[in-house]
């Protein structure tokens, strides 16, 4: 598992409430930071020098406990050099195996080049990946996918769960918000000019700090007093984003007599890509903004824990996502479920998997030429907040895995396990009509 706690906290809380701890043990893939020591505190989390000392002693360790396991779990597989080792030596792996599959293992796992060692290693990453008998996709939209590039298995659907507490902080967000709106209309504009004055202040510090700041609700004014419009560009530096296509479209509200009535944000926290003569993508993109939009920007690099994030996604108004592929799920979910405006590329598989689910979602394209009015005009996103509040709550998430564990140890067939798991999820669409 990779040590991460804003990935797999959720996912350990629930193993280890509904799951013999026993029977669980959670191998903790590479060195685990300061930021996610947490997942420490659960019984039966091994560190990776747990492993050994020397890379041998390690390598025989990982060997000896994939012989030895039942059943293996992969959440992503994007494992380190020594474990694909591992892998290949203990090839019954493949046949115990079940494997979450992220965004990243669907669209981004390839090395890049055409030359003959990178094709050899992609030529083996697909292959493991294609023997690997019991796939879990985490979206919906990613079955077909799947069965696109890696087919050969039987799928079934998991999503990673929000934690109960992640509903609270949004929950009281909303709340907070609503309660400026209706003391700042009825106190009148007074107020909300006294607490933009206090914001213009603030952003005289750097960009970072600046968006750091903005994470508490209560310290911006809401769009609907005066305030800017807050405009989240994309969730990482990853060049699929596509952020200039999206940056060239907002440019025209940046300027004239709009000047004020927009900030953009962009989180660049993590994800890059190189691009010619050394330049990173993240670079460029920032060299891009601060000569386009300069105080009309906050570029966010700081990595924020789990409610922070959460905190900070309730002052937005509107969020655009333009990768082509699946990306940024928990961002548009917690956004919808706030309430907030969300485009996302027309080319992304979440635009019909959502809008099944009844929300109104946009596309970027629908920002050519756009006005800031337009760009503001709020969407009913209140409709079908229950709905992801039940399927991506932590009792759906048990109620999942009961089944794969099920089928993975021969106790079900995969007809059975898919349809135990499309009776969950039809029966959380109805829970979304009402």
């Amino acid at each position: 598992m990779p040590p991460s706690q804003r990935m797999m906290l959720t996912y350990i809380e629930m193993l280890r409430k509904y799951f013999p701890a026993e029977d669980h043990k959670i191998q903790l893939i590479s060195r685990i930071g300061k930021a996610d020591s947490c997942l420490l505190l659960y019984d039966n989390v091994r560190t990776y020098e747990s492993l050994g000392k020397k890379r041998t002693e390690k390598l025989a360790s990982i060997r000896k406990e994939l012989a030895e396991a039942d059943r293996i779990v992969f959440h992503s597989f994007m494992p380190p050099k020594i474990w694909k080792a591992a892998f290949l030596m203990e090839k019954e792996v493949f046949s115990k195996a079940i494997w979450v599959v992220w965004g990243i293992d669907l669209y981004n796992y390839e090395t890049k080049g055409n030359d003959f060692i990178s094709k050899e290693l992609n030529k083996i990453d697909y292959e493991m990946r294609a023997r690997i008998k019991y796939p879990i996709v985490v979206s919906e939209a990613d079955l077909e996918e799947y069965k696109t590039r890696f087919g050969t298995h039987p799928v079934l659907y998991a999503p990673y769960a929000f934690a109960d507490m992640r509903f609270v902080v949004m929950d009281e967000a909303m709340r907070k918000r609503k309660e400026t709106i209706e003391a700042g209309l009825h106190k009148g504009a007074g107020d909300a000019a006294a607490a933009e004055e206090e914001n213009k202040a603030d952003e005289k510090q750097t960009s970072d700090e600046a968006a750091a700041s903005a994470v508490k609700p209560l310290l911006y004014v809401p769009y609907e007093l005066g305030g800017p419009l807050r405009v989240q560009v994309c969730h990482n530096g990853f060049p699929f984003n596509k952020h200039f296509e999206v940056l060239n479209y907002l440019t025209p509200l940046c300027q004239g007599k709009n000047r004020d009535k927009i900030k953009l944000f962009l989180p660049l926290n993590y994800g890059n890509g190189a691009l010619a003569n050394g330049v990173t993508y993240v670079d460029a993109l920032k060299s891009f903004v601060n000569q386009k939009f300069s105080e009309n920007v906050a570029i966010i690099s700081r990595m924020m824990p789990n409610n922070e994030y959460t905190e900070y996604l309730s002052s937005i108004d509107v969020a655009i996502f333009n990768a082509p592929r699946h990306n940024a799920l928990g961002n548009i979910l917690q956004l919808l479920y706030m309430g907030k405006k969300v485009y996302l590329s027309n080319k992304s598989p979440l635009l019909p998997y959502l809008r099944g689910k009844g929300f109104i979602i946009h596309t970027v394209d629908e920002l050519d030429g756009i006005s800031l009015e337009e760009l503001a005009r709020p969407d009913d996103t209140q409709k079908n907040r229950e709905w992801i509040r039940m399927a991506f709550g932590v009792e759906t998430m048990r109620d999942l895995w009961r089944t794969i564990f099920s089928y993975s140890e021969g106790k079900i067939s995969h007809s059975t396990a898919w349809k135990k798991d499309e009776e969950i999820m039809r029966g959380l669409d109805k829970t979304g009509e009402t």
